[in-house]
């Protein structure tokens, strides 16, 4: 279901994100990444905004979300999304609704919302989810 966080006419305070092919405002998919060039506490979630990724882990400490969406970005901090999946969709989708508000042109918190971000291309990208219990045939 589309709501107000596809509006194609809404844009970013993320510069990058404003026409950017695969990855506006419109579409913040959630990752693993690991910026070992910053802190090298390793891999954790991340949401890729334009040529940057959010750090979640991050996100989770700064007190700009609340209610399941806080629980989802606590959820997304580890090295693997498994616990944000393990929530459902409800959690998932409010975290993108309050971090759509976040990254929006206009909002108050840009400042500290952009010392989350890391630069895509020095970010080690890894896999978002670790599988259990598979047999290929």
């Amino acid at each position: 279901m589309l709501d107000h966080t596809h509006d194609p006419g809404i844009e970013s305070w993320v510069e990058s994100a404003n026409g950017h092919p695969d990855f506006p405002i419109q579409n913040l998919p959630f990752g693993v990444f690991d910026p070992a060039h910053r802190d090298g506490a390793g891999p954790r979630g991340g949401v890729r905004i334009g040529d940057e990724v959010l750090d979640l882990r991050a996100m989770a400490g700064t007190g700009l979300l609340t209610g399941t969406a806080q629980v989802a970005a606590n959820a997304a901090s580890a090295g693997t999304l498994n616990g944000l999946f393990g929530l459902g969709g409800g959690p998932r989708q409010e975290l993108r609704r309050q971090l759509f508000a976040l990254l929006t042109r206009g909002a108050r918190e840009q400042d500290p919302m952009a010392a989350l971000l890391h630069p895509v291309d020095q970010a080690v990208i890894t896999l978002p989810a670790a599988v259990g219990d598979y047999t290929d045939f």
